[in-house]
C-alpha cells in the first residue's frame, strides 16, 4: 500500500513538472499564425507561416526557451513582421536574413543578441521599432534599405563595434537615441529627408564626420554631444536651427554655418575647447540681429560661470568669388586657315612690329652717317 502510494506521487509529480515546463519538452509549437520548430541536432529555430507575428511585451513567445541555446534562426517568406520582443537575448546567433515580404521589425525584437555580426533587411522593410537592436554589440555594419522610412529610438544603441551605417534615402524619422553610444562609428550621412535630427548620435567617441544633406531643417538638442573625435561637420542652407548642446564636447576645429540658421541654442558649442574659427554666410549685422553668438558660449571649469568662446566669426563667409579668367578667343590664319590662339596671334605681331621698328632706325642711322653716298 505504501510502495502505491509512493508511486502515485512521483508520478503527480512529475504531471506538475509537465504542466508548467511545457515549451522547455516541446520542438514545435503554433503561435497565432506563426510556426516554429527547434532542431536539436543542429540547434535551429525556424519561424515560418503566413500573416503578423504575435507582439510579447507582456508574455513570452513558446521559442523562447530555446534563447541561450539555439545556434541559427531562420524566418521563412510569408512571415510579415517581426513581432515585439519576439527573439529578445537570443545571445548565440551570428547572422540574420529577414526574408522578403517583411514589412516592420518590432521594439526589442533583437534585443540583446550580443553575438550577432550580420543583418540583412529585404526591401519590403518599413520601419524598424525602438530598441529593435539594442545592445547588439558585435553588429558591425548596417545598410538600411531605402523602402524604410522609420527608425525608432535607441534602435541601435551600444552597437559597440558598429562602424558604418547607410540610412535610406527616405527616411523621414530617426528617433532620438538611435544610434547612441555606438563607439566604433566613424562617419555618417544623414538623408534630406529626415527634417529634424535630435539627439540621435551622441556620445559616438570615434565619429569624426558628419554630412547633412540639403532638407535637413533642425539640428536638435544634444544631436551630437559627446563625440569627442568629431571634427567635420557639414551644414546644409536648409537647416534653420541649431538646439542646445548640439555639439556639447567635440572636437570641431572649424565650422560653416549658413545664414539660413534663425538660431542657435544656449551652450550649443560648449566645451568645443578646439573651436576656433566660426565662418557665417550672412552679415555681422544679421549674425547679432538673430543673436546667433548666444551659442558660443562655454563655462569656466574654475569658476562655473559661463564666458564667452574665444572664437574668430568670419562674416559674408563664400560672398566674394575669384573672378571668371576670360576664355581666349581662337582666330583663323589668313594665310594657313587655321585656327590660332588669339594670344600666341597678337604676341607675333608686336613682336614683328617692334623689330621692323628697329631695322627701321638701323637704317635711318646708316642714312645719316652717308654711309650708302
Amino acid at each position: 500500500m505504501k510502495m502505491t502510494k509512493k508511486i502515485l506521487a512521483v508520478l503527480l509529480s512529475l504531471a506538475m513538472l509537465a504542466a508548467f515546463v511545457p515549451a522547455v519538452c516541446a520542438a514545435s509549437g503554433v503561435e497565432g499564425v506563426i510556426l516554429w520548430d527547434y532542431n536539436t541536432s543542429t540547434r535551429t529555430l525556424t519561424i515560418s507561416g503566413n500573416g503578423r507575428m504575435n507582439d510579447y511585451l507582456t508574455d513570452e513567445p513558446a521559442w523562447s526557451a530555446y534563447e541561450d541555446i539555439a545556434l541559427y534562426l531562420v524566418i521563412e517568406e510569408g512571415v510579415k513582421t517581426i513581432g515585439d520582443q519576439a527573439f529578445i537575448g537570443f545571445n548565440h546567433i551570428t547572422t540574420l536574413t529577414i526574408p522578403n515580404g517583411v514589412k516592420t521589425i518590432g521594439a526589442g525584437a533583437f534585443q540583446g543578441c550580443n553575438q550577432l555580426s550580420e543583418v540583412s533587411f529585404p526591401d519590403t522593410l518599413t520601419s524598424i521599432g525602438e530598441r529593435a537592436f539594442r545592445y547588439c554589440s558585435t553588429l558591425g555594419s548596417v545598410k538600411i534599405p531605402d523602402s524604410v522610412t522609420s527608425i525608432g529610438r535607441i534602435a541601435f544603441e551600444k552597437c559597440t563595434w558598429l562602424e558604418s551605417v547607410k540610412l535610406s534615402s527616405n527616411l523621414e524619422y530617426l528617433g532620438v537615441g538611435a544610434f547612441v553610444n555606438c563607439s566604433s562609428l566613424k562617419s555618417v550621412t544623414i538623408p534630406g529627408s529626415v527634417e529634424v535630427v535630435n539627439g540621435v548620435f551622441t556620445d559616438c567617441t570615434a565619429l569624426e564626420t558628419v554630412v547633412l544633406e540639403p532638407g535637413v531643417k533642425t539640428i536638435g538638442e544634444q544631436a551630437f554631444r559627446g563625440d569627442t573625435a568629431l571634427k567635420n561637420v557639414t551644414i546644409p542652407d536648409t537647416v534653420t536651427e541649431i538646439g542646445e548642446y548640439a555639439f556639447l564636447d567635440t572636437a570641431i576645429e572649424s565650422i560653416v554655418i549658413p545664414d539660413s540658421v534663425e538660431s542657435i541654442g544656449v551652450k550649443a558649442f560648449c566645451q568645443c575647447d578646439e573651436l576656433k574659427t566660426v565662418y557665417y554666410t550672412g552679415s555681422e549685422e544679421d549674425w547679432n540681429n538673430k543673436s546667433l553668438g548666444d551659442g558660443l558660449v562655454t563655462y569656466d571649469p574654475e569658476t562655473g560661470d559661463d564666458v564667452p568662446m574665444d572664437v574668430e566669426i568670419v562674416f559674408n563667409y563664400g560672398a566674394e568669388q575669384p573672378a571668371t579668367p576670360t576664355e581666349k578667343e581662337p582666330s583663323v590664319c589668313g594665310y594657313c586657315g587655321q585656327v590660332h590662339d588669339t594670344t600666341v596671334v597678337k604676341e607675333f605681331f608686336v613682336s614683328f612690329l617692334h623689330t621692323m621698328l628697329y631695322i627701321g632706325k638701323v637704317f635711318l642711322s646708316i642714312s645719316t652717317f652717308g654711309l650708302f653716298d
